[in-house]
């Protein structure tokens, strides 16, 4: 796991991509993307070694916003399927945040976070797998969904996430 910045001070514009991005190492491969060099890419991970926090409706394809380069399995070279697709644009990582709220509601929903909020856009989310830790977002002026991604962000790296990279 990498060193993880303190939330608070993530700017606004970068916390979608990073809550969106939430990843850990595929349980299956071990973080490599494939069990044996001879064999296709895992089946788990598809190859990148990362398992997404998140289900994918968070994550927009950004084939709807830039060329995409697909990248295919070559059992000579293991590391050109260390994803399967890779954005053209410099440092976007394949997705764009989405922007609706009732789609990350969904995504906590399906990955079994458990959650409520109160009018003042005050968000408790914690894993309800899990013990339960409570995490809590008020930020003056805030939207909703930023409020949400913020204290989420807190739970993520609570249970051992690693935050998205932004570029």
């Amino acid at each position: 796991m990498t060193n993880q910045p303190d939330i608070s001070t993530i700017p606004a514009e970068h916390l979608p991509w990073m809550v969106a991005g939430a990843w850990k190492l595929c349980y299956r491969c071990g973080g490599d993307g494939f069990l044996r060099m001879t064999e296709p890419p895992c089946s788990v991970c598809s190859g990148t070694g990362r398992i997404y926090a998140l289900p994918e409706t968070v994550r927009v394809p950004c084939r709807q916003v830039h060329n995409l380069i697909e990248v295919t399995y070559n059992q000579r070279n293991a590391s050109s399927y260390a994803r399967n697709a890779t954005c053209t644009e410099k440092g976007c990582p394949g997705f764009q945040p989405s922007t609706d709220l009732a789609v990350w509601i969904d995504a906590l929903d399906k990955a079994r976070w458990a959650w409520r909020t109160a009018w003042n856009h005050h968000w408790e989310i914690w894993h309800s797998d899990g013990p339960v830790h409570k995490f809590f977002d008020h930020e003056e002026g805030a939207t909703h969904l930023l409020s949400l991604q913020r204290a989420l962000a807190q739970a993520l790296v609570a249970e051992g996430r690693t935050l998205g990279e932004v570029a």
